[in-house]
């Protein structure tokens, strides 16, 4: 229910579907926590450095007075709250009773309703769907709105506010498929069918995020989990190639205003302003760069509060700048503990799958946040902890010959 959540609609006062389901399992499970119900050791672990990070910012924000916010109290707190909040859930959920079998059911879960949001995201280029997507954006009514000014762009993102979260939710969705794919039995042409969906609906959205790290890391991931043959890597290289060049001649000739941005973008700063979307590189101090060495000089210890600067485009500087060096600690050590398992585990195919979600999720905060990131985050956070926890189980899972 909560997988599926993560696609829901918007039901009044800024609160998603996703919203009920999170904090209404919380309760039951905290009150289940005290009576000394089992919960999962290995995902409490996990779940510590992101606590200490939230509280920390809290506290913060708490003796550093009121500040002016350009958003809702609820939403800052919440970006921080739900990885937290779905930590905790899912400790008691994965425990010894989740099985390999499980995985692979939710894994098609992730994969179905990735179809679902992919052929959203696909209509959009022929059919006005804005008499639904309406209900799953919140600020689609006004003409400055984030989804319409990328929309103008030639960037497609469904029900997804922005191409952020429609990368990563895309990619997590890619990386379930080829685990899939690659560990247990699946029908080939639904394959296919489901890997020419997202991998199209991923790549509409234009999101440098999906196509310079989604794509790239499931090279690595099928790699890690599939003999390496150099016939079997060519041919998928080839298919690669051919949906991308596909993609990228109907966007350009019809839809290439963005594409036009990032080449002019290219040729003024170089290659990484345009690679990171203006974030880093170029002549000049960048936006990111100016708050990181604010975050450095004036806010290193405390940071400076909950929204009081919006948006945050670096995963890092989101912990940093709201609560101090504190809590971006707490944020590398999840990073890190997640890493370690990954790397002493490393003979058993979800500690592979885990450490690409990890490096994924590292370099991936270089441009975004992805485990605070509406919606996609969801996945992600299920996938790191499934991954944990099936890591840490003394079976393998079973590998197709």
């Amino acid at each position: 229910m909560i997988i599926v959540s993560s696609l829901g609609p918007y039901i009044g006062l800024g609160l998603r579907a996703e919203h009920l389901f999170i904090y209404g399992f919380f309760v039951p499970i905290l009150v289940l926590f005290f009576l000394k119900s089992s919960l999962n050791k290995t995902l409490l672990y996990s779940l510590l450095p992101l606590l200490f990070s939230l509280l920390i910012t809290l506290f913060f924000d708490l003796i550093t007075g009121p500040k002016i916010r350009e958003a809702s109290i609820f939403s800052n707190i919440d970006n921080l709250l739900e990885p937290v909040l779905l930590i905790f859930i899912f400790s008691y959920f994965l425990n010894r009773s989740f099985t390999e079998k499980d995985f692979k059911i939710l894994l098609n879960l992730i994969v179905a309703i990735s179809i679902f949001a992919g052929i959203i995201s696909i209509l959009t280029i022929f059919v006005d769907l804005e008499f639904i997507l309406r209900f799953f954006i919140a600020d689609m009514q006004g003409e400055e709105s984030l989804w319409k000014q990328v929309f103008s762009l030639g960037r497609y993102t469904g029900i997804f506010s922005q191409p952020l979260e429609a990368g990563i939710f895309f990619t997590g969705s890619l990386f379930s498929l080829i685990f899939l794919k690659t560990t247990y039995s699946m029908k080939t042409w639904y394959f296919y069918v489901a890997f020419i969906v997202i991998f199209v609906a991923g790549s509409i959205s234009l999101s440098k995020n999906f196509y310079l790290l989604g794509v790239v890391m499931s090279f690595f991931l099928y790699g890690q989990l599939s003999k390496w043959s150099f016939k079997k890597y060519l041919s998928i290289i080839l298919f690669f190639l051919g949906v991308t060049t596909f993609i990228f001649l109907f966007l350009i000739f019809d839809f290439g205003s963005y594409l036009n941005s990032l080449l002019s973008l290219y040729e003024s700063d170089g290659l990484a302003s345009a690679i990171t979307a203006g974030r880093f590189g170029g002549s000049g101090i960048t936006d990111v760069e100016l708050l990181f060495n604010k975050f450095l000089n004036e806010g290193f210890f405390m940071g400076f509060g909950l929204g009081t600067h919006l948006p945050l485009d670096n995963g890092f500087l989101e912990f940093a700048y709201q609560g101090g060096v504190f809590s971006l600690l707490g944020y590398l050590l999840f990073l890190s503990y997640g890493l370690i398992i990954a790397l002493i585990k490393n003979a058993k195919e979800p500690a592979k799958f885990l450490l690409i979600l990890i490096v994924y999720v590292f370099l991936s905060s270089m441009g975004g946040p992805v485990i605070t990131a509406n919606r996609a985050n969801i996945i992600f956070i299920f996938l790191i902890c499934a991954t944990l926890v099936l890591s840490n189980k003394s079976s393998i899972l079973y590998v197709k010959k």
